[in-house]
């Protein structure tokens, strides 16, 4: 569809395929008291058209009978003012008019005039593009005995026009023909048509040609059964070539000519054909020179009944169209006559299927006539006599017309090259797109699924994430040479696929990079134009997945101190594709001190004399482990040189409690520290008494037991006491001693710590 276009009378539709679409229906005559017939239509320069009759109203400035009238339309078929009546001679009848135009938007009308009360005349009025008569109503005949009738007038490329008509004044029927310059003057006499004048010659018809000549056509009956007979002339008005037969086919009557000129300037005569049916309407090309373009042919579809009273007009971009009355009583209007037209193409090929004229069907519509439009408007305006005595005018026979467009739709194809995935670019291809109206400029638009992507507008196309799964296609739009929009649209793509899109936005991690404290991922600003789907958390150390931590959080462990963190997300996007998207690196991890584990035994026998031995082989320190320093403590307070991992106890210790304290460096510099527990209170050992002090006893006691004295006296060498050392034990308790022998410095000389054991006592 190419556009919808509202005017005060009409609606237009145009289509882009070869057919003809119809206004709304009009009524052009405002007087409706009885009869308004015999219409004809004229096409003005300027675009636009006038319409004039014969009025039967007996009204509005001439009450004496016939009268003729007009009304102008514009070139969007809006009626220009109201109609008018074109005859200043009123006295008795005026009939049968004919238009047409003129240079600079004017027009001319002729008609038959019974002003004089005894033969019909010929008289035309002039009128400029406004529609103000230019000077008075004039006399067309210079003939004037017996009747003058059934005038028309053609328009001439000079701007002048010529004025054809059926002359009763010598015998019983000649054609007559007057022309006149842009300004209304007549250039020469009347003359004489046909050269035949056997019988009778009657219903001519004109068109001017390109050159300035012109073609008249007329019924001539000079040989039994009527024929149609043509006559060239050029823009002198001398004959080129003597009159010649049109019809082929020669049985029976052929009759009521109607000729236009086409496009390159050669014409189209069309005529009613009584040769096998009731009726039919043939045609006949012509070229420049009057050369016969192929056969006649045959126009109607409709053959039943008769099929008459053709018009034919040709066609701004070249063809042409022929409208007649239809008898047949086909079910598009079973009621009466019809009106009915055919369109053909600039060769003379038909364009689509005849078609019905009229809307309004009820009893008959007739005499129809037909002309080509320019502006825009529309192809050809047609007005009819409408004896449906309905649609505003029901006192009798009414003139109604309508606007018609024809189009030829182009052919070609536009072809769009390209793969059909998303971020490649498609062309579109109208090379092979041709219309026989004429091709202009093309303009491009882009759809997705049938619906035009705005501001897509340019040979390529670049296909977007929206586009997936869609189908694409291109509209190729132009103004053909008739002025009708037309439109070209290529296949379909196949469905776009997708391409996969990387996702963007960020994963952003949170928290504090210290060991033992919680991190959080953010993805809120991740994206796919492909689709999201549930996220999967992946967290890294030094870029490898550290083994469960697949949640939004991840709280940093001693294994983290030192690494960098990331976190991968990962997802399924709406086309299936898996995507991943993962942090900045952060870090590294800072350590956060662990105390150590494990403790340090004191194992050894708590009594003076004895050794203790500090245990820290179960001490660990996740921070690492650097060498151990040992300090033994008595009652907390440090034991100065006691840094071995061993401790003999002194008699210092006696009555106290002893514990040892680990120490190190961590593996991160820190210092540490574990303190063994206290042992229990150190036991006091034996005395040694030397010799040394003696001869003066000395006392002594054993831990918890009673005192002792040791008396003891030097032992020579050589001496024979047998004794020579007491030693007296209070109490009952058995003791074992032990002894060395010393010399006389009192070093040692005998066996060490030999035992031996004294009774109670």
């Amino acid at each position: 569809m190419k556009r919808l276009t509202v005017f005060a009378a009409f609606v237009f539709l145009a289509m882009s395929f070869s057919t003809a679409i119809h206004a709304t229906e009009f009524l052009v005559n405002t007087a409706t008291a009885n009869d308004q017939k015999a219409p004809s239509v004229a096409a003005l320069s300027g675009g636009g058209f006038v319409v004039s009759w014969a009025d039967l109203s007996v009204s509005g400035g001439d009450t004496s009978a016939g009268a003729i009238r007009a009304q102008r339309y514009d070139v969007s078929g809006v009626a220009q003012g109201g109609e008018f009546l074109v005859n200043t001679s009123i006295a008795n009848d005026q009939k049968t008019p004919s238009g047409a135009a003129l240079s600079g938007g004017g027009f001319v009308i002729t008609w038959q005039d019974l002003s004089n009360g005894v033969d019909f005349d010929i008289r035309a009025q002039r009128y400029n593009a406004t529609g103000v008569a230019q000077g008075g109503e004039f006399l067309v005949n210079t003939t004037t005995p017996n009747n003058q009738s059934k005038p028309r007038a053609g328009a001439l490329p000079s701007g002048g026009f010529v004025i054809v008509w059926w002359d009763f004044g010598s015998t019983s029927g000649d054609i007559q023909a007057q022309r006149y310059n842009a300004a209304g003057v007549a250039q020469g006499g009347e003359f004489l048509v046909n050269t035949t004048t056997v019988s009778f010659q009657t219903r001519p018809s004109v068109a001017g040609l390109t050159g300035g000549g012109f073609v008249v056509a007329w019924q001539d009956s000079s040989a039994g059964p009527a024929d149609i007979r043509a006559q060239r002339y050029n823009a002198s008005g001398a004959a080129q070539g003597a009159e010649f037969l049109v019809n082929t086919i020669t049985t029976n009557n052929q009759e009521n000519p109607s000729v236009a000129e086409l496009s390159g300037g050669g014409f189209i005569i069309t005529w009613s054909d009584n040769s096998t049916t009731s009726g039919d309407i043939r045609a006949q090309r012509y070229n420049a020179s009057g050369v016969a373009q192929g056969g006649e042919f045959l126009v109607n579809t409709t053959t039943p009944s008769a099929q008459q009273n053709p018009r034919v007009a040709a066609l701004t971009g070249g063809g042409f169209v022929i409208a007649w009355e239809d008898n047949s009583l086909s079910p598009d209007d079973p009621s009466g006559l019809a009106v009915r037209a055919q369109r053909y193409n600039a060769t003379g090929a038909p364009q689509g299927s005849e078609f019905i004229i009229n809307t309004t069907t009820a009893n008959s519509q007739q005499n129809p006539s037909i002309a080509g439009l320019t502006g825009g408007g529309g192809d050809v305006a047609i007005v009819w006599q409408d004896l449906s005595v309905t649609g505003g005018d029901t006192s009798s026979a009414a003139i109604r017309g309508d606007i018609f467009i024809f189009n030829d739709a182009p052919t070609g194809a536009v072809i769009i090259s390209g793969t059909a995935a998303q971020g490649q670019t498609l062309t579109a291809d109208a090379s092979a797109v041709a219309d026989v109206d004429g091709l202009g400029a093309f303009t491009y638009q882009w759809q997705r699924n049938g619906v035009n992507r705005l501001g897509q507008n340019d040979l390529d196309y670049l296909l977007t994430q929206a586009d997936v799964g869609a189908t694409i296609t291109v509209a190729v739009d132009y103004t053909d040479g008739g002025g009708k929009r037309e439109s070209v649209v290529s296949a379909a793509t196949t469905a776009v696929a997708n391409t996969n899109d990387a996702p963007t936005g960020a994963v952003v991690i949170s928290g504090t990079l210290m060991q033992g404290q919680s991190l959080s991922a953010d993805a809120s600003t991740v994206s796919d134009v492909d689709g999201l789907g549930p996220f999967s958390y992946q967290w890294k150390r030094g870029g490898s997945n550290i083994a469960g931590a697949m949640g939004t959080t991840y709280t940093l462990v001693q294994g983290d101190v030192g690494s960098t963190i990331t976190v991968t997300i990962s997802y399924t996007d709406g086309f299936g594709a898996a995507e991943s998207v993962t942090s900045s690196v952060i870090g590294p991890v800072s350590n956060t001190n662990d105390a150590p584990t494990g403790t340090v035994m004191i194992s050894g026998t708590p009594m003076q004399g004895q050794t203790l031995s500090a245990d820290a082989s179960t001490v660990s320190d996740v921070d690492g482990l650097g060498p151990f320093a040992f300090q033994w403590r008595r009652v907390g307070t440090d034991i100065t040189g006691a840094d071995a991992t061993t401790y003999v106890l002194v008699a210092a210790d006696a009555g106290k409690t002893i514990d040892v304290v680990v120490s190190y460096t961590d593996g991160f510099g820190t210092s540490e520290s574990l303190t063994s527990a206290p042992t229990g209170v150190i036991a006091a050992g034996s005395t040694t008494l030397f010799s040394s002090v003696l001869p003066s006893a000395r006392a002594g006691f054993f831990p918890g037991g009673p005192v002792i004295t040791v008396f003891a006296s030097v032992i020579n060498a050589g001496s024979n006491l047998a004794q020579n050392c007491q030693i007296n034990i209070p109490a009952s308790s058995p003791v074992t001693l032990s002894y060395q022998e010393t010399d006389a410095s009192n070093v040692p000389t005998g066996i060490v710590d030999a035992p031996f054991n004294i009774a109670a006592g």
